[in-house]
């Protein structure tokens, strides 16, 4: 069995792809862990038994992707490790656009709604709310160590679509 604890982050610092070490409050590190938060958040929505089939199929590619962006994430600028090719993102950003229009093909209106209509609604905007934050945390490691803006432009699309869901939920 793998060791649970390995006492390497006792002293503020954690390990990032390649055997960097950085604080624990690294941009990359803060990405990260509210890009973890996100999909939680998810799957708490995907557990709703109230959640329909196809969206709990959705958020589950989601999150599929979202371990994925978090191990691109981890790389850290100068290393030699390969980032993922831009064009699994942008699919990805492409089938959440198609889910979209479907959903606004459906005749909904697009306001804002107060969260708290129901609990699958409240859980999405919860969801919608930290997708913002992984957004924003993703712009402030791009500043710093630039990233593929691809994996930032699926995180927005990501609060469009969750939006999207609170609208039918």
């Amino acid at each position: 069995m793998k060791q649970i604890y390995t006492h390497t982050g006792d002293e503020g610092t954690t390990g990032l792809r390649g055997n960097f070490r950085v604080p624990k409050d690294h941009a990359r590190i803060e990405a990260n862990g509210t890009l973890d938060e996100l999909s939680c958040q998810l799957g708490v929505v995907r557990a709703n038994p109230d959640a329909p089939e196809e969206m709990r199929n959705m958020i589950h590619e989601v999150q599929k992707m979202l371990m994925m962006l978090m191990g691109q994430v981890a790389i850290p600028a100068g290393s030699d490790i390969a980032p993922a090719d831009s064009k699994v993102f942008d699919d990805m950003t492409a089938r959440m656009e198609a889910e979209i229009d479907r959903i606004k093909e459906q005749g909904v209106p697009a306001s804002f709604t107060m969260p708290g209509s129901s609990p699958l609604e409240a859980q999405l905007h919860v969801a919608r709310a930290v997708a913002r934050r992984a957004e924003r945390r993703l712009w402030t490691v791009h500043a710093a160590e630039p990233v593929d803006t691809a994996m930032i432009r699926l995180i927005n699309r990501l609060s469009d679509l969750l939006y999207s869901y609170t609208l039918i939920a």
